[in-house]
């Protein structure tokens, strides 16, 4: 687990959303609370970007530090895949509130993310208090397991209804 995690913006978020608002608007990373920063984690001034290269030819990671805006929240939950997908927490708590809820890029938003720490954090005596003592202190903090967690995630298109009929979604993630 990953408490007060920062986030690195993925190469298709990149391409798909940040690099063609930047263009337009270059005050656009600013105002979504996201650092330019060099390979090697030195920042640099957004005003200083050429955003018009190419998402394969930009030479930068943008970063959103830890804090309420952060796009993870406050807590995420690393496991591995090869897709790079993880649970997390969201600091966007109206969504749970949506019948569609495909507002992430292939992560989980979890509802109750302390809780979930708490069931997952068991083995070494973390309470919720104590989560939330540490999670309101703002520092990231990484949290291993000594026994690796079985997690499975199913993505279902189909499924039977009370009726017994089956039922066809769309395939979002294709």
């Amino acid at each position: 687990l990953e408490l007060n995690p920062t986030w690195t913006v993925p190469p298709t978020i990149l391409k798909d959303d940040i690099l063609p608002n930047a263009r337009k608007n270059p005050s656009y990373v600013r105002k979504k609370g996201l650092e330019v920063v060099t390979r090697s984690g030195r920042k640099i001034s957004p005003g200083s970007v050429n955003w018009n290269v190419s998402a394969g030819a930009f030479p930068y990671l943008l970063r959103q530090p830890a804090g309420d805006r952060n796009a993870l929240g406050r807590i995420k939950f690393m496991f591995p895949n090869r897709f790079a997908v993880y649970l997390h927490d969201t600091p966007s708590r109206n969504l749970f509130n949506k019948p569609k809820r495909l507002y992430s890029s292939g992560c989980v938003r979890v509802e109750r993310p302390l809780e979930l720490a708490e069931l997952v954090l068991n083995e070494k005596g973390w309470s919720q208090e104590r989560l939330k003592t540490a999670v309101e202190s703002r520092r990231t903090r990484w949290l291993h397991l000594k026994e690796p967690l079985p997690i499975i995630l199913s993505y279902w298109t189909a499924d039977a209804g009370e009726d017994g009929q089956v039922r066809f979604r769309e395939d979002f993630y294709k």
